[in-house]
């Protein structure tokens, strides 16, 4: 609500009143405690069995990566080395760099699910690799003018968000059974978080999130860019590779 105030899209502030306060520390912990934040490789394989080949890579990178919408609707080829099987691209909520080494069925979907990707509406969106079947990104905000006659001029600004990866996971999840509350595609993200820290190598899982450690010995340590790094990254991602095809 500031952001639409101080862009103008809000003629006044918004007043909220005291019942609308942030809920305490502990209300969110109990939140967190009272739902399964979690998925199980049994749904998550039912859902790439009845996913089509574009939400195949999509499910695939959000377990083997730990990608949001965001991070499908923002990867460009330019941030893949299928040969390599390798994907790295800053994280766009914060712009810390990360680094992934992709499973085989991954790099398997994502050619496939390239290969299919349609023609881009508009240029700039054309090194994509996930599109809309109407040629729009995938995560999106759509601006809109409708009238209203108490707005200045007799219009408005209307803004949609458009999230196509989580529509569809969702009736994917609907379908197999698996849908909880509080249930979607960030959940193969805190999946692959969860499943990935038992490796013990919380450094080379932060490299693969895009998360900052922010104890003391964080501050002191750097991630070692060299080449063996992915040797590193590769024994994150086989172990989660293990869980989800071996444990179900």
């Amino acid at each position: 609500m500031k952001y639409g105030y101080d862009a103008a899209l809000l003629d006044r502030p918004i007043r909220f009143g005291p019942g609308f306060k942030r809920p305490s520390a502990k209300a969110k912990r109990q939140a967190r405690h009272s739902q399964v934040r979690t998925m199980t490789a049994a749904e998550i394989l039912a859902c790439l069995d009845e996913a089509n080949v574009t939400a195949q890579a999509w499910i695939l990178l959000g377990i083997n990566a730990g990608y949001g919408q965001s991070d499908l609707a923002e990867l460009r080829h330019r941030h893949l080395d299928l040969g390599r099987g390798v994907v790295a691209f800053p994280r766009p909520k914060t712009g810390i760099m990360r680094r992934c080494t992709l499973w085989p069925e991954s790099i398997t979907a994502m050619r496939l699910a390239m290969a299919k990707r349609p023609q881009a509406n508009d240029p700039t969106d054309d090194d994509r690799c996930f599109l809309t079947t109407h040629g729009w990104p995938v995560v999106r905000v759509v601006e809109r003018e409708v009238e209203d006659r108490k707005a200045p001029g007799g219009k408005r600004l209307t803004i949609t968000p458009m999230d196509a990866v989580a529509q569809q996971f969702n009736r994917l999840l609907v379908k197999t059974g698996a849908k909880r509350a509080g249930q979607g595609f960030y959940q193969l993200r805190r999946t692959f978080e969860t499943v990935a820290g038992e490796t013990g190598d919380q450094p080379a899982v932060d490299r693969i999130m895009g998360h900052t450690d922010e104890s003391m010995a964080g501050q002191y340590r750097e991630w070692r860019a060299n080449t063996r790094e992915d040797e590193r990254l590769r024994r994150v991602t086989d172990h989660v590779r293990e869980w989800l095809y071996q444990e179900t």
